[in-house]
């Protein structure tokens, strides 16, 4: 590129050109600006002289590159992001963010977001947006798990990390989100549980349950030092239930009885 663009300076009516390029300098490669200029011609129209200067942009280059980078990271992350002041009020936020809960950006920017503001009725969220602050005021950073709805309504389990960003006062200036949505896995978790812990027909703990439950149970009794007491319920005659009206029949009446 660069032979060919020295080249067309010989041609009249070609008289400058700009280009940026590579090349090995003292310290290792770095990035230059190039231009070239015919300041005048002879008869003939070939140049009588050329002008060249080089400007050396490797530290502009390599900033404007870490900003492209950014830029790009920002947007196109899978996790959502978002920025706020000191007083949580949001700068800028990705579209991942966006999708997550449904919001539109021109309604967040400016606002304070939802799961920093506790429900003022709600005693478990208010405790654990204290153990929030509390957190962010000591080490600058929390994360966590904050149950969220989205804007249609529908509920979602969020992973939440939150890290100030401080000045040289180590006052907070910004702070930064970062949210995953949990609520598929917090799902399968929950139906894995349910399927390891508890009777599939009737809801009810199965035995691997319930002696953890009756181990606990006991364990209470001795530190407290109360009674507990334990009752077994046989239900007779249920195999004829099975043999005339058959297994549905059988289940529904355990599930009755459940």
């Amino acid at each position: 590129a660069l032979q060919l663009s020295l080249e067309a300076l010989q041609n009249p009516g070609n008289d400058q050109f700009k280009m940026q390029l590579r090349m090995i300098a003292g310290d290792g490669w770095r990035w230059f600006d190039l231009s070239g200029h015919v300041p005048s011609r002879r008869a003939d129209g070939r140049p009588t002289r050329t002008v060249l200067a080089l400007d050396d942009v490797t530290e502009r280059r390599s900033s404007a590159d870490r900003e492209h980078l950014s830029a790009s990271l920002f947007q196109h992350l899978h996790e959502g992001l978002l920025i706020t002041d000191a007083e949580m009020r949001v700068l800028d936020v990705n579209p991942t963010y966006l999708n997550i809960l449904g919001h539109a950006r021109e309604d967040l920017l400016g606002q304070v977001p939802d799961l920093l503001q506790a429900n003022a009725g709600d005693t478990n969220v208010q405790a654990q947006h204290a153990v929030m602050w509390a957190s962010l005021q000591s080490t600058g950073t929390w994360r966590g798990e904050l149950a969220e709805r989205r804007r249609n309504g529908d509920p979602c389990i969020l992973q939440v990390t939150i890290t100030a960003v401080r000045g040289p006062d180590t006052l907070a200036r910004y702070h930064v989100l970062v949210i995953s949505d949990m609520t598929e896995q917090r799902r399968q978790r929950d139906r894995l549980e349910q399927q390891a812990n508890y009777d599939e027909l009737t809801h009810l703990p199965n035995r691997a349950h319930l002696a953890q439950l009756l181990a606990q149970g006991m364990a209470a009794t001795e530190r407290d030092h109360c009674l507990l007491a334990v009752c077994y319920l046989d239900l007779d005659h249920f195999k004829p239930v099975n043999d005339r009206f058959g297994h549905a029949a059988g289940d529904r009446l355990l599930v009755e009885l459940a």
